[in-house]
């Protein structure tokens, strides 16, 4: 069986090389580990039947029990967008045809899980999203359990979706609320606060600020990869984002976030000394990662020690 750590390396290793595999190639050197990964059975004769026949076409996997389709899985060659509304729409038609729940769009590296039977547009149907060669691993872990055998047999998979579901029902209004955002991952980061704090959030015409009901502000800001870092963001933060009430870091890769207390944050980041800030000696630039299992907010190489940030975490 392949382990987290094989997946993430194969993975990166072609995407670095700059090779493009082809789907069948995709699916022997990536796909068929990951299915043995999460519990699948590839190398059986039942459990996992490849080029399953959907009418006059054929799904790339299909995961079986008690002699039916209970997850299917379509593969696409190495460097294949996965946004694309026809690789979707393929995906999604094939378990409406056989009456499958969850399906799987997949190039190797980025996986997409979809809900056949949501009732929402096509893109819309995605419930979780990862790319393995640059999401941490607990991300990775958490979004590829949803289609192990055990959770889609168990029901787990199922409950999550019903919760993610009431989430989403929640923000029903969410995308009109919140129109002048033109960026997605934006707009769920936005969302997940908006759980997170139980209230909504008001956008007064600044494209990162936000203001509860209570007139609390909120001021977002998003990281960057630190020269090429996979599990390490760089953040520019300037007095402006430090007048705000919460201060949210986010990071679209990994689809997390940290809503944290601006005067805890502010109190931080004013023990570093003016000679050590950039070149204007206003603004911080630090680096934000986990390391020994706490999410730590750091500058200059821990000269000056570290924020724990930990605490103030939350998913979107």
């Amino acid at each position: 069986m392949s382990s987290i750590t094989d997946l993430i390396g194969k993975a990166r290793s072609i995407k670095s090389s700059g090779m493009n595999p082809n789907e069948m190639q995709t699916r022997r050197i990536l796909v068929d580990p990951l299915l043995r990964y999460v519990g699948w059975d590839v190398d059986g004769l039942d459990e996992v039947q490849a080029e399953y026949p959907v009418n006059k076409d054929r799904v790339d996997y299909a995961m079986i029990s008690n002699d039916q389709p209970v997850l299917l899985v379509e593969a696409k060659s190495f460097k294949s967008n996965l946004s694309d509304v026809i690789s979707i729409s393929q995906a999604v038609n094939y378990g409406n045809t056989l009456n499958v729940p969850w399906c799987v769009l997949t190039n190797g590296s980025c996986l997409g899980i979809y809900v056949v039977h949501a009732p929402v547009a096509m893109p819309d149907k995605l419930f979780k999203f990862v790319d393995i060669a640059t999401a941490e691993p607990p991300h990775i872990d958490a979004v590829l359990s949803l289609i192990s055998k055990e959770s889609v047999l168990g029901g787990a998979t199922r409950l999550a979706w019903n919760e993610e579901w009431k989430k989403r029902s929640l923000g029903h209004d969410f995308h009109v609320r919140h129109s002048v955002v033109d960026d997605e991952h934006f707009r769920r980061a936005i969302l997940g606060v908006e759980l997170s704090l139980g209230a909504e959030l008001l956008n007064e015409g600044h494209p990162n600020t936000f203001m509860t009901r209570d007139r609390r502000s909120v001021q977002f800001s998003k990281t960057a990869p630190y020269r090429g870092a996979v599990e390490t963001g760089f953040v520019k933060i300037t007095p402006l984002h430090l007048e705000a009430d919460l201060f949210v870091i986010w990071k679209t890769a990994a689809a997390e976030g940290w809503l944290i207390p601006t005067d805890k944050l502010k109190a931080f980041l004013e023990t570093i000394p003016t000679s050590s800030r950039t070149a204007g000696r206003t603004s911080w630039d630090p680096r934000i990662g986990t390391f020994a299992d706490k999410d730590r907010l750091w500058t200059n190489m821990d000269v000056h020690g570290w924020f724990d940030v930990t605490p103030y975490r939350f998913s979107f």
